[in-house]
């Protein structure tokens, strides 16, 4: 949900976890209201990432070199699509255009992260003209491609709440369960109630508690650096790398398997 709850500091720690793990992982950028990506990795040079795949695609050159050209290795086995750069490129961005770069990304990586925008909504004044550029387009499509959905949520009632709501819009773009990660958990409220608060109230096909550790996000922040490198022994840290390596980012189950259970609360 909207709000700042952290989605773009664990997706990019999600992403490397996983390449750390051994999974060829791109991270992709689909935020078209504020991309930093690139900016949370310390990536001084920024290619054109996004718009010049769409790009590419739209022109039928999307093939294998020109997308190596457009993922730089910012880590072992970790490559990144860098977003919009500027937030006024979104116009740059088509529906049809981004629904053919999931797939060609989906060929060329094990597994694929991208970090979107919060709003859910069709951009109705441009509804008339299917080929005009969406705002939303770019959330709109990676949800309906994705195998699984990771909604990130601040340990707070207003976060809380405008998940709960979105409960509707996520149903109709085809999301029945999710993964739910609480972040910034912390005194006074007991893990018990966050999950109360949730799990009682929408379908969850996990849940995980993160950690606040305001002081390990700034300094990985102003360091351009991965909570692995900037605070290894975090619980913070190891809450995310529990993440990575849970059914979550393994893809969507198989028809009819159990789901798994609710992971538990990280402690310091």
């Amino acid at each position: 949900p909207a709000g700042a709850p952290g989605r773009s500091t664990v997706a990019v720690n999600l992403a490397a976890e996983a390449a750390a793990a051994g999974r060829e992982t791109i991270l992709v950028d689909a935020d078209t209201y504020g991309p930093s990506q690139s900016q949370l990795l310390g990536v001084l040079d920024e290619a054109p990432g996004l718009v010049a795949a769409a790009r590419a695609y739209d022109r039928d050159t999307l093939d294998e070199e020109t997308l190596e050209s457009l993922l730089p290795q910012v880590q072992p086995r970790l490559r990144l699509l860098s977003g919009i750069g500027v937030p006024g490129r979104w116009g740059e961005l088509r529906r049809t255009a981004l629904d053919g770069v999931w797939g060609a990304l989906a060929r060329r990586g094990e597994l694929i992260i991208a970090d979107i925008a919060p709003v859910l909504e069709e951009d109705e004044e441009l509804s008339y003209d299917t080929s005009a550029p969406q705002r939303n387009a770019a959330a709109l499509s990676a949800i309906e491609a994705a195998d699984a959905v990771i909604a990130v949520v601040s340990a707070d009632p207003v976060s809380i709440t405008r998940l709960l709501r979105d409960q509707a819009r996520l149903e109709e773009l085809g999301v029945t369960e999710l993964h739910v990660v609480v972040n910034r958990v912390g005194a006074p409220v007991p893990g018990d109630r966050l999950r109360e608060l949730i799990g009682t109230r929408m379908p969850v096909r996990s849940l995980t508690l993160l950690p606040d550790d305001p002081v390990a996000c700034r300094t990985a922040v102003w360091d351009g650096a991965l909570l692995s490198e900037s605070a290894p022994r975090s619980a913070l840290r190891r809450g995310l790398r529990d993440l990575a390596a849970s059914p979550a980012l393994q893809g969507a189950a198989p028809a009819g398997a159990a789901a798994p259970q609710a992971a538990e609360p990280v402690r310091g």
